[in-house]
């Protein structure tokens, strides 16, 4: 009888997860859109998922993972002796939301406790709400809390690796500030990841700009990893300018636009090729106007990322006022019929990149300042400090030698 019992308790909390949508099944990709509410299928599991416009990323953390990717396909800072190895081979990171939404909650943490460390800075419970929030009394500055994978898979997700950094104002910045640390390009070059979630928060307070890696071992589907619009500079583009990575073993990129308010723009390849490269262009964009990428493939497949809905060109997620699901009807940019002189001209067709099937970035020069500690890859919580070329004060420390556990 007891036995008994014990299964209908087990058969109920079962049954009131699924009726409020809590996820059962962990390490699940969920596609990164705007706004989804359907059935999505993964394997033999069927998962509803509804997605508000805060868990979406940021334009500043989809800058973050496209600057990853970058990294992998041999985006060196302007130090050639940083370059990843096996940069031809490495995967191109996906998005896994669980890992993102693990992230941005730390990147705050991080900048509202004021502590910079890989545990959290106090004690985390599931609340009233069933959201991850510290335990009261428990935090504080020095605090050693949580750890930072359990912290993890209380965002149902497994990270395998972590770098976290503050200081920095740009993404691109960021990114050198980590490879010019051993332990963290450790993990931005490794080839246990496949997956990747970014956190990151500006704000006004302590180091003021916090930056989260969350990475994971599980991958995902599709040829376009998540694209991004960002201070082109550092790779030679304009102030303001967009990126999106490509990989398709199997067929070449033909075409690759980006969409802002429902219009297109041709990129041209940047880095790599056009099976395994990062595609940009030059934009004009404005606070909250929606984006997303296209790319049409030599075997006919074409794909856009998000798959469902918009990404929101904000700083913070609470900066746009989201009325509409869809403000803009679908519409097949690489469609065979009749098009208006104006549509040919943003589409035709990139030069045969067999020619060149390695396409260098120009980067200004770059001066890293002190590198951080070698010793970050032999210990988790060392941070180091120093000044970057922006002259502000700025940390960075990795999972290091514990970047790596058990699937």
């Amino acid at each position: 009888m007891k036995k008994f019992k014990c299964f209908l308790l087990a058969v109920t909390i079962f049954l009131s997860n699924l009726a409020q949508g809590v996820e059962i099944k962990g390490n699940i990709e969920i596609p990164d859109a705007v706004f989804i509410y359907e059935a999505i299928f993964y394997d033999d599991y069927q998962l509803m998922v509804t997605l508000e416009k805060d868990s979406t990323l940021t334009a500043p953390e989809l800058a973050t993972h496209f600057f990853s990717n970058l990294i992998r396909l041999g985006y060196d800072c302007g130090n050639s002796n940083l370059v990843c190895g096996g940069k031809d081979t490495l995967s191109m990171l996906h998005l896994n939301l669980n890992l993102a939404t693990s992230a941005s909650w730390f990147a705050k943490h991080l900048h509202d406790v004021g502590c910079f460390q890989h545990e959290t800075c106090c004690d985390l419970e599931y609340d009233q709400d069933n959201e991850v929030a510290c335990i009261e009394g428990t935090e504080g500055t020095s605090y050693k809390g949580t750890s930072w994978t359990q912290r993890c898979s209380m965002f149902f997700a497994s990270c395998t690796g972590e770098n976290i950094a503050a200081g920095n104002y740009a993404a691109s910045a960021t990114i050198c500030q980590w490879l010019n640390s051993p332990g963290h390009r450790s993990n931005m070059c490794s080839s246990s990841f496949n997956s990747l979630g970014t956190g990151v928060y500006l704000g006004s307070k302590n180091y003021r700009y916090y930056w989260v890696q969350n990475f994971g071992g599980s991958s995902g589907q599709g040829r376009l990893r998540p694209g991004a619009i960002f201070d082109g500079a550092a790779i030679g583009l304009s102030s303001t300018a967009s990126g999106v990575i490509v990989s398709s073993p199997t067929s070449k990129a033909k075409n690759v636009i980006v969409e802002i308010n429902g219009t297109p723009f041709g990129m041209d390849l940047k880095m790599g090729t056009g099976s395994r490269g990062a595609y940009t262009a030059n934009v004009s964009i404005s606070l909250c106007d929606r984006y997303r990428f296209h790319a049409e493939f030599e075997d006919s497949v074409k794909e856009t990322i998000p798959s469902t809905g918009y990404y929101i060109y904000r700083n913070n997620k609470e900066e746009c006022d989201i009325s509409e699901e869809y403000p803009y009807p679908d519409e097949d940019f690489f469609a065979d019929d009749d098009q208006e002189e104006k549509d040919v001209e943003i589409f035709d067709d990139i030069d045969d990149h067999d020619e060149s099937p390695d396409i260098s970035l120009v980067l200004p020069d770059f001066d890293p300042g002190e590198k951080a500690d070698a010793e970050q890859e032999e210990t988790q919580d060392d941070g180091s400090v120093f000044n970057d070329f922006y002259k502000e004060e700025e940390e960075s420390s990795s999972g290091c030698s514990c970047n790596i556990v058990p699937f």
